[in-house]
């Protein structure tokens, strides 16, 4: 929950990341989260609602306005004798879209942007308390987030609970505890309309009785009655009569537009996504003062996450005569993590010096299962037991474990707080690699001068920092494609006795 951070700090070059080795490449970004303190109770409720609309549409011209400028386009040509006459650029497609749109729609063309977007509403809810005594401080939280999005049929929402105790043990013992458990749920249409204002204007969102009995014409089409979602394949290769922009009568059996393209307000009513993640994150964090300046640190943590999704395509959604398609999906993800560290801080005169060495070992595995469903007898009926029978090219399951151990080790040094080193050393050894390349290994060094700390930059008042720092670090990246190094089993089906 963004109301649980306290801070964000971007590690800006590579010395800083190496210390996170094969995962430092891209960046590293530490987010540090609030926490208790020894104080009474303190209480925190936030809310905000608002609503978001599209900042700006596209201006689409009406199937009339097109072709009409078409046939201007054409007078032009006309009275310039430098011109091919024998050049066309209406197409028999275009002449029967402008009739389809003068006769259905009156000459205005529907705007499928004002169809399928609309005005959606979002609100946040924050609740938080925190305090505690010397020995023990607690912080905790809860939230829910609800997001509208523009598009017809999607929706998010999201709740979550979080707690952080803070245990002293003892003088030299300190206990940490997280624990993060949350849940979201997503709606949205199947498909992507990133080009949905591209749906040429003259296509009706209902059929008429007009325009069903025109579809009717073709025998393939006979069952299309008003009220049903009219697509531009109800259209194709149809006898089309009517008067064009210059006056002129005309009739011919033609197509207009795309036959494959689908009526978007149709895809969104008739499909949706539905998505429900489970996740719960937790740590215990165990501190302990070996002697002065010397302190070990055990960290065990943990993050589980459950997925449970359906696809649903309703009965004769890419074509008259297909069956309703629903496809199933279980993906779960379980991530461990053990990570032991030993400091040391020392202090004497103009000196400072800290060191750090520490083991990690992570281990994930991933589960992800896939069952595809045809022909469900209700369309109201999303059940995968329902489904009169499962596609084998759209079932399958994957399950692949990923580990991940390490070594490390930090040095810092520093002489009067002005002259600044440090060196570190990481080696990573990762499933994700062959026998022969498991290890990388990432060094780094630096060395830093705070010069505004210098007597002849004391009294300088325009300085109140200057730092000059040079730095080197090698980071890594493990994010590819497990168990691409060796050869792989895949099911697979083939016909007999055909």
């Amino acid at each position: 929950n963004p109301a649980d951070v306290e801070s964000v700090e971007v590690l800006k070059d590579a010395a800083s990341a190496a210390i996170y080795g094969s995962r430092g490449s891209s960046g590293v970004i530490l987010v540090t989260t609030k926490k208790g303190t020894a104080e009474k109770p303190k209480y925190n409720f936030k809310y905000s609602l608002g609503t978001k609309d599209a900042y700006k549409l596209y201006d689409v011209m009406s199937t009339t306005e097109y072709v009409s400028l078409l046939y201007q386009e054409m007078a032009q040509r006309k009275l310039d004798p430098t011109v091919n006459q024998a050049t066309n650029t209406v197409t028999d497609g275009d002449k029967a879209a402008y009739i389809l749109e003068n006769q259905i729609l009156k000459g205005k063309g529907i705007d499928w942007q004002r169809e399928i977007i609309r005005t959606g509403m979002f609100r946040n809810m924050d609740l938080s308390v925190s305090g505690g005594s010397k020995s023990v401080k607690y912080y905790l939280s809860g939230g829910y987030q609800s997001d509208e999005g523009m598009m017809n049929k999607s929706k998010f929402e999201k709740f979550n609970i979080r707690s952080k105790t803070d245990i002293d043990i003892s003088k030299k013992i300190k206990l940490i505890v997280n624990l993060n458990p949350s849940y979201t749920k997503r709606e949205a249409p199947s498909q992507n309309f990133t080009n949905f204002w591209r749906m040429p204007g003259w296509l009706p969102v209902y059929h008429t009785e007009e325009t069903a009995a025109l579809a009717r014409t073709n025998p393939l089409q006979s069952n299309i009655k008003a009220g049903d979602y009219a697509h531009q394949r109800h259209f194709a290769n149809l006898v089309y009569t009517g008067t064009l922009p210059d006056g002129t009568p005309w009739t011919a059996t033609a197509t207009p537009g795309g036959s494959a393209q689908q009526n978007p307000t149709s895809d969104i009513n008739r499909s949706e996504v539905k998505s429900n993640d489970y996740r719960l994150q937790s740590s215990v964090e165990l501190n302990i003062n070996i002697a002065p300046g010397l302190n070990y640190k055990s960290l065990s943590s943990g993050y589980a996450y459950y997925n449970k999704g359906l696809t649903f395509q309703e009965r004769n959604y890419n074509s008259d005569g297909t069956v309703n398609v629903g496809v199933f999906t279980n993906n779960s993800n379980i991530y461990l993590l053990s990570e032991n560290t030993l400091n040391y801080v020392k202090t004497f005169k103009d000196h400072d010096v800290t060191a750090l060495v520490g083991v990690t070992t992570e281990r994930t595995t991933v589960n992800k299962e896939q069952t595809t469903g045809l022909d469900f007898p209700s369309d109201k009926i999303r059940t995968l037991a329902s489904a009169s029978q499962i596609d084998r090219t759209g079932t399958f399951g994957t399950r692949s474990e990923i580990g991940l151990n390490s070594v490390l080790g930090r040095l810092t040094y520093a002489y009067q707080s002005k002259y600044l080193f440090s060196a570190s050393l990481r080696r990573d050894g990762s499933s994700f690699f062959g026998p022969g390349n498991k290890w990388g290994t990432f060094p780094a060094v630096s060395a830093g001068w705070v010069v505004s700390k210098e007597k002849f930059l004391r009294n300088v008042k325009a300085i109140n920092n200057l730092k000059i720092r040079a730095s080197y670090g090698a980071t890594g990246n493990n994010r590819i494609v497990e168990n691409a190094w060796i050869n792989l089993l895949y099911g697979s089906n083939y016909p007999f006795g055909l």
